[in-house]
């Protein structure tokens, strides 16, 4: 079993292959390396297949008109699925093959088994590390502003398919400049650190939070609305109201206000939802803070 594998859980693999004993060879020797594998036999069905799960990379039978690799390859890249690494399969190098992309590699047929596998586990491993540093912010191990806002995007897209809800909300952390006038910024990080890691400690796998800015943070809840997503957020606001943190002038707690809003109810556009919880996050500021409130439409 590859290493990353071995680490991080296992990785899905999207197979575009027409050829059906093409297909089922490299889709077998694929999970014999430990990888979990979905194997598509035209365009229409890798389609299908792309929106239903996170892929750790995707094999595109680059020559076959049923395939419609090159057409899949745009239709990627110019998608919220974009950062998703790639291996085409062709006879000839594709006019898409960037030998200095690290996102993309091109193996030509026929090939060994084991070259798929050595290629896979290569790209799975750079992307991993590459998005380990591109999307964690590393202050606080919360999701960078980037990553949290593509994790929105993506799961827009997922509810638009299986007709879910999606809640949003946007953390606050009171008088959070104040904090670190008074205590210093390594006491201000702290503050931060506590929050995101009282909420991945009561998050679901599915769950996301991310830095947002400043003292602000930003929650995707997939399957949530937010009247359900309302008494998660009041128990985690009451929760970090409890923590005590040590500064210069002594012991002191931090509140929080919290902004709450849910897809499709209040808007369908990840930036529109994000816009409907800074304006029910508005409104906590202006009640004094330390609650949560969820987006009203006004009559």
């Amino acid at each position: 079993m590859s290493e990353e594998v071995a680490e991080g859980g296992t990785n899905k693999i999207l197979l575009l292959e027409t050829d059906a004993a093409g297909r089922a060879a490299c889709a077998a020797a694929l999970s014999r390396a430990g990888f979990e594998v979905q194997a598509a036999a035209d365009a229409n069905e890798a389609r299908h297949l792309l929106l239903k799960h996170e892929w750790s990379l995707v094999i595109l039978d680059l020559e076959s008109a049923e395939a419609d690799g090159e057409t899949i390859h745009d239709e990627i890249r110019e998608s919220p699925l974009r950062w998703v690494p790639l291996i085409g399969l062709s006879r000839l190098r594709p006019a898409i093959s960037d030998p200095q992309s690290q996102k993309e590699a091109w193996l030509g047929r026929p090939f060994e088994l084991e070259q798929l596998v050595r290629l896979s586990s290569t790209l799975i491993e750079r992307d991993r590390l590459y998005r380990k540093i591109a999307t964690v912010d590393p202050t606080t191990g919360a999701l960078s502003h980037r990553a949290a806002r593509e994790a929105l995007a993506e799961e827009i897209i997922r509810a638009e398919r299986s007709y879910h809800p999606v809640a949003v909300a946007v953390l606050n952390i009171d008088l959070f400049d104040s904090i670190n006038h008074t205590h210093g910024h390594r006491v201000g990080d702290q503050v931060m650190s506590e929050l995101v890691w009282l909420f991945k400690a009561r998050m679901r796998r599915t769950d996301r939070i991310g830095r947002f800015g400043g003292g602000q943070f930003l929650v995707v809840l997939p399957e949530t609305k937010v009247e359900g997503a309302l008494q998660a957020l009041e128990n985690r606001r009451a929760e970090y109201e409890e923590l005590v943190f040590s500064g210069r002038s002594g012991d002191f707690h931090v509140t929080l206000s919290v902004g709450a809003a849910s897809y499709p109810d209040d808007a369908e556009a990840p930036g529109e939802l994000v816009d409907r919880a800074l304006d029910a996050l508005a409104r906590a500021r202006r009640a004094g803070g330390n609650r949560v409130e969820i987006f009203q439409q006004l009559v």
